[in-house]
């Protein structure tokens, strides 16, 4: 183990002289810039040309895809919109009483 490396460095010393530049941006940044940038495209949805940015394309086309039936886009959309469940609800399905007197019977004779 280096002692050194547990000591806090001094006022003006130096440690990682090679380390990462000032001013450097981190990838957050990278990706939010882009996510901002603006292009002449196709709204998916109206099929007319705008000016939107990468996050509305992104958004668009998950909102195209839960309007063609895909549940993960549906969960993507409403966990954006609304934040996602903190709690599980249960659902009670009624089965009919005959469904019921059916299975009941497959499994007195799997038993006996």
């Amino acid at each position: 183990m280096n002692r050194e490396n547990l000591i806090p460095a001094r006022k003006g010393e130096i440690r990682n002289p090679g380390g990462k530049p000032k001013g450097t941006k981190n990838r957050s940044t990278i990706v939010r810039q882009w996510l901002d940038t603006e292009l002449m495209t196709e709204n998916l949805l109206t099929g007319k040309q705008q000016v939107l940015s990468v996050t509305e394309i992104v958004v668009m086309m998950q909102a195209k895809a839960a309007l063609e039936g895909n549940l993960k886009a549906c969960e993507w959309l409403f966990d954006s919109a609304f934040g996602k469940m903190t709690e599980k609800s249960e659902v009670e399905v009624d089965i009919p009483l005959e469904k019921r007197i059916l299975e009941a019977r497959r499994r007195n004779q799997m038993i006996g």
